[in-house]
């Protein structure tokens, strides 16, 4: 079709839509009419004279010529009908032609007469052999004597579609898209005699979509977040703009660099951990006050201590790496550089929030409830609850798991008292990717330098540089394996790596690791785990999905809300966001963008998605901290650079949206972000 054909198509179909349709069918007149001008000579007449009839419904002198048809060669030779039984054509046409009749005139014609004296009889009439070439066979099936019977009496219930054999998927068809499914299937020439618009969008919804394509192209236009953003643009008139990098608090609760930050599931809490040992909680929608610090003792470590595993050397750091929520915040679970991981019980803080008139209330619920290590000074850099929790007994005790990653090549399933539940590596089973379950040296990456065996308070904020390829980001390549099932039972490349960072799906199918190959590995995570000792059946097993190789220092990985993109921190100075949906149909994840323009050295620095559209469930932004102190935004489905605000003095070592925050009090929470830097502080970030 040319583009002055789309142009007059979409000005009929918007017609229509508004309501002129006396416009909009002379318009298609006249439009057929110029049509047939130009091919005149190729569309003989008496087709033009049939199509003028139908087109101008009437359906009467049709009825007449076809029922005292003469010459019937003559109009056959108009139809794509080869055979030689022309009455049965003849009569399939006519049928059709006083069931268009009946649908619009039935009043006038009379309804049981109609039927029985006009319409079934010709049903006796059609060898449906003959039009099985012209018609669907499910359209040829219902030409029966009872169906149509039982349709033919129902005519003031039926819609257009369903009078006529649902043969549109538009449940908006109108009578002339209608005669068109039908007699293109019919009549030679049918690209120029029958061709009501169909399949055409409005034209308000190609203007609508060329505004919102013309803003998207916009860097700091973001779509509307909520229900209370849409009702303000309905009645301002207003676009949401990337506003939200204005200071609104700031936390001086730790003593040395912060290093991460994590706001809850609920979105009603934060949790920050430093280098001072200190986990400290905040109430996100009490002004960000302090509710508990949370400071391991060697007296409760002791307390606290699962008796079966090795305690660690004496003397070193309790810094926190990271820490995680259980999706019902009942438990905190932490890593730590003494390669401690500490479970914290919060008792009933989500219940009690809104009780609670002072920060002292409740604290006693929150304490340590289990410590214990992987093994003599093997180290623990990362760790994530899996979001539900399974069993082989269904009626067990409700009981989180949670993942721990570690850089001495550890890879497991623990429970919140310390119980070894699932051994990725002991359990590594190289295979294809199970559709039905699924719906170097370690310096390479440093932890802000710390010398492991210096206490918490020797200041080590040294920012050491080491040897990083300053074009990494111009040479990044991947080489994406998909495993395969094999007759030989080859071992899989490097099955043990030494983990940087690692995030769970969020329907619990897949594992996804960093580590200091430089590569990103899926694993599945079994559906039930043998916690019983015995020996592993099959869906105690993982299998290696597939693995990505990249040129850069992997250091961190996080996860959008709907499970599709991941977001990979890849030192010096290079952000990839990859699609993994693909993985579900046994195909590589996609590179989906880079981002550049922030600088990490081989620091951790924890990146995130940000501004997550409620109707969607997809987030607009990507941002990330860097060296500089500054922190940096970029729109995640353009890859455009919105803008860098300075948020910290030194490195900024984190940054978490609340991508699960809500409407409160008048204020959207879901559009707060913070950060935490070398500066020990903590900041807190909105409209």
């Amino acid at each position: 079709m040319s583009s002055n054909d789309q142009q007059i198509q979409i000005i009929i179909k918007s017609l229509q839509h508004l309501g002129y349709n006396e416009i909009a069918q002379n318009l298609i007149n006249q439009y057929r009419i110029n049509l047939q001008n130009k091919q005149k000579s190729e569309i003989p007449k008496l087709l033009n004279w049939f199509n003028h009839l139908i087109k101008t419904f009437d359906y009467k002198t049709i009825d007449d010529y076809l029922n005292n048809l003469k010459n019937q060669e003559e109009f056959i030779n108009i139809t794509n009908y080869k055979g030689k039984d022309y009455k049965s054509i003849i009569s399939i046409i006519l049928y059709l032609i006083r069931r268009f009749n009946f649908y619009e005139n039935s009043k006038e014609l009379g309804d049981i007469t109609y039927i029985s004296e006009n319409l079934l009889p010709l049903l006796e009439q059609i060898d449906k052999n003959e039009i099985k070439g012209l018609f669907d066979q499910s359209l040829i099936n219902q030409l029966n004597y009872e169906e149509e019977s039982q349709i033919l009496l129902k005519v003031n219930e039926l819609s257009i579609n369903q009078w006529f054999f649902n043969l549109s998927n538009n449940n908006n068809a109108n009578i002339e898209e209608i005669q068109d499914l039908i007699f293109n299937k019919f009549f030679k020439y049918s690209n120029i005699i029958f061709n009501s618009p169909k399949f055409i969008p409005l034209l308000s919804t190609i203007l609508d979509q060329s505004i919102k394509y013309q803003l998207s192209q916009s860097p700091t236009y973001l779509p509307p977040r909520n229900q209370k953003d849409l009702n303000k643009i309905n009645k301002t008139g207003s676009n949401i703009n990337f506003n939200s990098t204005k200071l609104l608090h700031t936390l001086t609760n730790h003593l040395d660099e912060v290093w991460f930050l994590k706001f809850s599931p609920s979105g009603k809490y934060l949790v920050t951990g430093s280098h001072d040992g200190r986990l400290i909680i905040y109430d996100v929608l009490n002004n960000f006050n302090l509710i508990k610090i949370l400071e391991p003792t060697n007296s409760a470590d002791s307390i606290a201590f699962v008796p079966f595993t090795t305690k660690p050397s004496s003397g070193k750091s309790k810094a926190v790496i990271y820490c995680t929520w259980d999706l019902k915040e009942e438990y905190l679970v932490s890593c730590c550089l003494d390669t401690v991981i500490r479970v914290w019980s919060l008792g009933d803080l989500n219940k009690k929030r809104q009780l609670r008139s002072d920060s002292s209330v409740n604290n006693q619920e929150i304490k340590l409830i289990t410590s214990f290590t992987l093994g003599q000074d093997i180290k623990t850099w990362s760790v994530e609850f899996l979001p539900s929790t399974q069993h082989n007994n269904s009626n067990s005790k409700y009981t989180p798991y949670f993942i721990v990653g570690s850089p001495d090549k550890v890879l497991k399933i623990f429970d919140i008292n310390g119980i070894e539940i699932f051994d990725f590596y002991a359990n590594l089973e190289d295979d294809e990717i199970d559709n039905d379950n699924l719906n170097n040296d370690l310096d390479d990456i440093s932890m802000k330098d710390v010398d492991e065996n210096t206490n918490t308070n020797t200041n080590t904020n040294t920012n050491a540089n080491t040897n990083t390829n300053s074009s990494a980001s111009q040479n990044t390549t991947s080489t994406t394996t998909l495993n395969k099932k094999s007759s030989s039972k080859n071992p899989i490349d490097n099955p043990f790596s030494r983990i940087n960072d690692l995030v769970i799906t969020p329907n619990g199918k897949i594992l996804i690791t960093v580590n200091n190959e430089k590569q990103i590995l899926f694993f599945s995570i079994p559906e039930f785990f043998d916690t019983n000792g015995g020996d592993s059946t099959s869906t105690s097993i993982t299998h290696k999905l597939a693995s990505l190789k990249l040129n850069g220092k992997l250091t961190s990985i996080s996860i959008s809300k709907n499970g599709q993109y991941i977001l990979i921190n890849s030192a010096p100075e290079e952000l990839q966001v990859w699609d993994i949906l693909p993985l579900y149909s046994n195909n590589p994840p996609i590179l989906y963008r880079k981002f550049l323009g922030h600088s990490q050295s081989s620091f951790i620095v924890r990146s995130s998605f940000g501004y997550l559209v409620e109707q969607t469930k997809t987030e607009e932004l990507v941002l990330s901290g860097s060296d500089d102190g500054f922190v940096y935004f970029w729109k995640l489905h353009t890859g455009q650079l919105i803008t860098r605000i300075k948020a910290h003095d030194e490195l900024c070592n984190a940054v978490d949206w609340n991508l699960n925050g809500f409407v409160f009090g008048g204020v959207d929470y879901g559009k707060i972000w913070g950060s935490v830097g070398d500066d020990k502080l903590v900041k807190i970030w909105g409209v």
